[in-house]
């Protein structure tokens, strides 16, 4: 009894394989993570409290650091920016204040500052998001991983 194995594309496969770390490097997952992220950035600006400057609605979106100063590939940073944003005191809403005494001692701070209680927007908008955004991330992330494919591998 004689048994023939024949098997094809070897060199195809070999080539894909090889291909999938050049094809999802920081800037590709960065695309798809920022375009995930949408329905969150809505969700906070929607939820983020109107002061009187309206800067901290205005500040929500997303940061894109570059690869040297990513702690994971592809990372990207949604919330309120800083700089000339304006969202500086995002976190002071989000989480409050505790009561702060009074330094009769020093000049500028011997004054009663008060408490701030917590507003949290940022918490609530995730809780509410995070299942579409890892869906809207899977389905990025096959759609790309299809194309690759489908360049890569040929018919027949």
């Amino acid at each position: 009894m004689d048994v023939n194995l024949s098997l094809t594309g070897v060199e195809q496969i070999d080539r894909l394989l090889k291909g999938f770390p050049d094809q999802f490097n920081h800037r590709v997952l960065q695309a798809a993570h920022a375009d995930a992220a949408k329905p969150l950035v809505n969700k906070i600006h929607r939820l983020a409290p109107v002061g009187r400057t309206g800067r901290l609605a205005d500040s929500i979106g997303i940061v894109k650091p570059p690869f040297g100063r990513s702690v994971t590939i592809g990372e990207i940073q949604v919330g309120p920016r800083r700089g000339l944003y304006g969202g500086h005191a995002a976190h002071l809403i989000e989480f409050g204040t505790k009561d702060r005494k009074t330094i009769k001692s020093h000049p500028i701070f011997g004054r009663n500052r008060g408490k701030m209680t917590a507003e949290p927007f940022v918490e609530p908008a995730y809780l509410a998001t995070k299942d579409e955004v890892l869906s809207r991330i899977a389905v990025s992330l096959a759609q790309k991983t299809y194309s690759f494919m489908k360049r890569t591998i040929k018919n027949g």
